[in-house]
C-alpha cells in the first residue's frame, strides 16, 4: 500500500512499524495454561509417552534468552526421572523428547539448575526415606537436537537422605548442593547430624567434578533447607535446626537460621555466624529465599501461628554480617503445603517479591509485594494468575525478558506449564511511592 511494509512485533517488544525493541512483558506476552509436550513438540502434551503419565514432584531451570529445562519425577513410571528441554518462541514454547535421567534410580525430590551456556547439574535422592543422594552434570546438545541434553552418570553426594536438596547456580559452572545429612543406629537412635554443602562443577562436556564437601551446620539436626544466590560467587542459606534431644524452656529456637557461604577459588567459605529470626518461637515450617535488590534478600516463610511471613536481610558485602531490615511481615493468614520464591533484582525496576504458595484444599494463590528504600514490606498484593486448582508441586525460574516459566503437578499427576508476563506476575506493576 501507500504507507509501504510495516513490520509486527513479536511478544515482549514494541516498535514504530520499522524497529522492534525488548521491553517488559504484559499480559499480552504471556501464553495460557499448557501441557508439556514430549511425544511431539509441536503438540500441547507432555506425556512423555503415549500412555498417561503422573507426576508427583517438578523443577525448572531458564538460561539465556530463551531456554527452560523441566526435571520431573513420574510415579506411573516407578518414579524415574525425565528432563525435558523448551524453547520459547514467543507466548509459546516450542519442546524437546522426553529424557529418562538414569534408567535404574528412582528420583525422589527432582532439583535443576543451569549456567548462561547452558551447562546443566541435576540432583535427587533415589528413596523418599533414607536415600542416596545423587548429583549428575549434562549440557545441552550443540551438534544436534538443541532440544536434547547429554547427561552423565549420576555420582552419589549423601547418606541417609530424606529431604529435598537445594542447588544454588554460581559463575564458572560451579555449583552449591545443599543437603541435610542425619546417622542413626538400627534401633532409631539419632548419633549424627549436620548441614552439608558440597562445592561442583559441570565441567566442558557435562561430566560433573566435585570440588569438596563441608558443613554449615553441625550437631543440630537441619532440614527445610532453602537458599539463593546473593552474587555470582555466594550464596544465603535458610533452614531449620533443632536439637536432638529436647531443649530447656527458653533457649533460643534456631528453626529460622541463615548463613552465608562464599566461594574461594575452589573451595567454599562458610561465615561462623549464622543468624536466627524469630529466635522465641519453634514449630517453623517451609521457607524460601529470594533476591530482591543488591546484599538484600528475603526470607518467605510458614510460622508457628499458622501464618506465612517474610523478613528482609541485608547482607553487608564485606564482613557479611546479616540484618534484619524488616522482621516477621504477615503475608498471608493460614498454613500451606509448600511455598516458593522467585528472585526479582534487576537494575532499574523497583525492588519487589513474588511468592506462589499452596494452602489447604484452595486453588494455589501468589503475592506480590514491594520493597521500600529503607527495606520494608509494603504494598502486598494477591496476583491472579491462571491456574485456579490445587497443586501438588510447582516451580518457576525467570527468563531475560522478565517472564516467569512456571512448571507445576496438578492432583492428577498432570505436568502443566505457563509462561507469566508482568502483568500475571506483578513484579513491574507500578506499586506507586
Amino acid at each position: 500500500d501507500a504507507a509501504g511494509a510495516r513490520c509486527q512485533c513479536n511478544p515482549c517488544f514494541v516498535g514504530d512499524g520499522f524497529r522492534c525493541r525488548n521491553v517488559p512483558c504484559t499480559a499480552d506476552g504471556t501464553a495460557g495454561m499448557a501441557t508439556i509436550p514430549g511425544v511431539e513438540p509441536a503438540t500441547n502434551t507432555i506425556s512423555p509417552s503415549e500412555a498417561p503419565v503422573e507426576a508427583a514432584e517438578i523443577s525448572v531451570a531458564t538460561w539465556g534468552q530463551d531456554r527452560i529445562a523441566v526435571f520431573v519425577r513420574e510415579v506411573s513410571n516407578d518414579n524415574r526421572g525425565v528432563l525435558v528441554l523448551g524453547k520459547a518462541v514467543g507466548a509459546e514454547v516450542t519442546w524437546g523428547q522426553r529424557q529418562l535421567v538414569d534408567p535404574s534410580l528412582a528420583t525422589f525430590g527432582p532439583v535443576l539448575v543451569a549456567s548462561p551456556g547452558g551447562r546443566l547439574t541435576l540432583g535427587f535422592r533415589d528413596a523418599a526415606k533414607d536415600g542416596v543422594g545423587y548429583l549428575l552434570g549434562g549440557h545441552v546438545n550443540t551438534m544436534g537436537n538443541e532440544l536434547q541434553a547429554v547427561l552423565s552418570a549420576p555420582q552419589q553426594i549423601a547418606q541417609a537422605q530424606e529431604h529435598r536438596m537445594v542447588l544454588v547456580q554460581l559463575q564458572s559452572s560451579r555449583v552449591v548442593c545443599l543437603y541435610a545429612e542425619t546417622h542413626k543406629t538400627q534401633a532409631g537412635r539419632l548419633t549424627a547430624a549436620f548441614g552439608g554443602a558440597a562445592l561442583a562443577e559441570v565441567v566442558s562436556g557435562g561430566p560433573l567434578r566435585i570440588l569438596g564437601k563441608y558443613r554449615f551446620e553441625e550437631g543440630l539436626v537441619v532440614s527445610d533447607l532453602a537458599a539463593v544466590a546473593l552474587t555470582p560467587s555466594s550464596i544465603v542459606v535458610g533452614y531449620k535446626a533443632k536439637n536432638r534431644q529436647k531443649v530447656s524452656s527458653g533457649e533460643p529456637s534456631r528453626e529460622l537460621s541463615a548463613v552465608w557461604l562464599g566461594m574461594d577459588g575452589a573451595e567454599l567459605v562458610i561465615d561462623p555466624h549464622p543468624i536466627a529470626l524469630e529466635p522465641e518461637r519453634s514449630g517453623m515450617q517451609a521457607r524460601d529465599l529470594s533476591l530482591v535488590a543488591k546484599d538484600t534478600i528475603v526470607y518467605t516463610y510458614i510460622g508457628a501461628s499458622k501464618v506465612i511471613k517474610a523478613s528482609v536481610i541485608h547482607v553487608d558485602p564485606h564482613s557479611h554480617q546479616m540484618t534484619i531490615l524488616d522482621d516477621a511481615h504477615e503475608l498471608e493468614q493460614g498454613t500451606a503445603q509448600y511455598l516458593h520464591s522467585v528472585s526479582l533484582a534487576s537494575s532499574g525496576q523497583i525492588p519487589a517479591t513474588f511468592t506462589i504458595f499452596q494452602k489447604d484444599k484452595e486453588p494455589c494463590g501468589a503475592k506480590a509485594c514491594r520493597i521500600s528504600a529503607k527495606g520494608r514490606i509494603a504494598d502486598c498484593r494477591a496476583v491472579a494468575w491462571r491456574t485456579n486448582q490445587e497443586l501438588l508441586d510447582i516451580s518457576a525460574g525467570r527468563l531475560m525478558d522478565g517472564r516467569f516459566a512456571v512448571a507445576y503437578v496438578d492432583t492428577q499427576g498432570s505436568v502443566m506449564f505457563q509462561l507469566l508476563g508482568a502483568q500475571d506476575h506483578g513484579a513491574m506493576l507500578d506499586f506507586g511511592e
